[in-house]
């Protein structure tokens, strides 16, 4: 099972703080395992080598607590991956002032990441200028994007747009919500994404090959082979597809 050491510095980072937060969690750094780290505070007034410690890694700034240089030249030599805290089954953890530290083992996922949730509600834009921004973010990256009927304040009527996002593609893919939508505002979170194993073999229905997804759970035809067979044929779609999981069936 994988260790895992997860960071949070939501305030100061000194080495007096980080070292008391590792040691309320009982962490023993020569077999800390993996080690990550959220956002960094760098404080109001950072040094030059402060910054240029944190070049390329995720930063915010508050006035919560004081930044030393010495206590980020610690972090960076234990931090192994920036990112979000990975999906974990929580063992213990630790705080002291500005610092938060859990420790975990890496849950038995066959595959498990952690994604960005955009959402926003919107109760002034029409379906067609929302259809649009939908093609835009899936063109752009976005592992998912939705619509959620739902009533607003002075009962009007309104849609929750969702977006499922790698966390590295929220920021441009806010942007595109922010520019083909009337928002104002959105939430951005931090979710589980667990996907089933899976494998794609191709299937021949004695008039077409269609792809099939095989998970553990059973199998499903892609639609839209189904679809461009089902308008080259002149065969309803419904049929193509379950030719197709009988010829998988079959195989």
């Amino acid at each position: 099972m994988i260790r895992i050491c997860h960071i949070e510095p939501f305030g100061g980072v000194t080495v007096d703080t980080l070292t008391a937060a590792l040691r309320d969690a009982g962490v023993d750094l020569a077999e800390a395992g993996t080690v990550t780290c959220g956002s960094v505070n760098i404080g109001n007034t950072p040094t030059a080598r402060t910054l240029e410690l944190l070049q390329g890694k995720r930063v915010h700034a508050t006035g919560d607590g004081h930044t030393s240089e010495a206590g980020v030249e610690r972090l960076v030599s234990l931090v192994t991956a920036y990112r979000e805290m990975p999906p974990m089954r929580l063992l213990a953890a630790g705080f002291a002032p500005g610092i938060r530290v859990i420790v975990g083992e890496a849950v038995q996922a066959a595959e498990s990441t952690v994604v960005t949730v955009i959402e926003t509600n919107i109760d002034d834009t029409t379906p067609e200028v929302l259809g649009y921004a939908m093609e835009r973010l899936m063109a752009a990256g976005a592992l998912d994007v939705s619509f959620t009927p739902m009533q607003m304040k002075k009962h009007r009527p309104a849609v929750l747009l969702r977006v499922i996002a790698k966390p590295e593609d929220q920021e441009r893919l806010a942007e595109i919500v922010f520019a083909e939508t009337s928002t104002a505002g959105l939430r951005l979170y931090q979710a589980e994404r667990r996907v089933q194993p899976r494998q794609i073999v191709e299937v021949d229905t004695g008039y077409g090959k269609v792809r099939v997804k095989v998970l553990p759970t059973g199998a499903a035809p892609e639609f839209e082979d189904c679809r461009k067979l089902a308008i080259e044929t002149g065969k309803p779609v419904r049929t193509v597809f379950a030719d197709a999981l009988r010829a998988y069936q079959n195989s």
